[in-house]
């Protein structure tokens, strides 16, 4: 990484310079070296001084350089981190919208059913008619039974009329012919009280049905 090449080179010039310092004490101080082993020792002093210079130079610079490029990529990090809280925005909005149209098109595909059910059913114009056909008819029904019950009613006052005049006409039939106590006149008004009931009841029969006919 980085760092560790930016150790790597600090520990190479820390070395250099160390040479350096000892070199340059070394020929400063002894007596014994030659003015021109001297020299040549100062030269390459001086050499490898330019050389640590340089490369302190290189270092800084790409320091620098490094620093850039992190705040470039803290920059980088931060738009990316953006853009995907944008577009995580928009997937949440596009799935609402796609929540909506799919809401919409199955009410659509309901509707479309809706309305095939009804355009199987004829107008409502032609149902009132038959409506009203039907309550017509009901009508009628009602009142021919309210007919038949009265007709049933007179049958059953005549039934019982002529069952009472029966029950006279047998108890007649059936008492003894020696009783002395029946004489013709009483047989008589017994008949006579028969027919009366019965042409009260066919009387009171073409009444009722005069009154119904009104």
């Amino acid at each position: 990484s980085f760092t560790e090449r930016r150790l790597t080179l600090s520990e190479q010039l820390t070395k250099k310079a160390h040479n350096v310092l000892v070199d340059t004490i070394k020929y400063a101080t002894d007596p014994a070296i030659a003015p021109a082993a001297r020299d040549k020792a100062f030269t390459n002093i001086a050499y490898t001084l330019s050389v640590i210079e340089l490369e302190l130079k290189k270092t800084r610079e790409m320091t620098r350089v490094n620093q850039l490029d992190e705040q470039a990529c803290h920059s980088f990090k931060d738009d990316i981190h953006e853009r995907i809280r944008l577009t995580e925005e928009q997937i949440g909005s596009a799935m609402e919208e796609l929540k909506e149209e799919q809401q919409l098109r199955a009410n659509k595909l309901e509707y479309d059913l809706l309305a095939k059910d009804v355009q199987k059913y004829p107008p409502r114009s032609e149902m009132q008619r038959k409506i009203d056909q039907v309550d017509k008819e009901l009508s009628e029904i009602a009142k021919t039974k309210n007919e038949l019950d009265k007709q049933l009613d007179r049958r059953k006052r005549q039934f019982a009329l002529l069952m009472h005049a029966a029950r006279d006409m047998q108890l007649l039939l059936t008492e003894p012919e020696s009783s002395s106590e029946i004489t013709e006149d009483d047989q008589q008004h017994d008949t006579s009280t028969t027919r009366s009931l019965v042409g009260e009841s066919q009387q009171r029969t073409k009444m009722d049905e005069a009154r119904d006919a009104a």
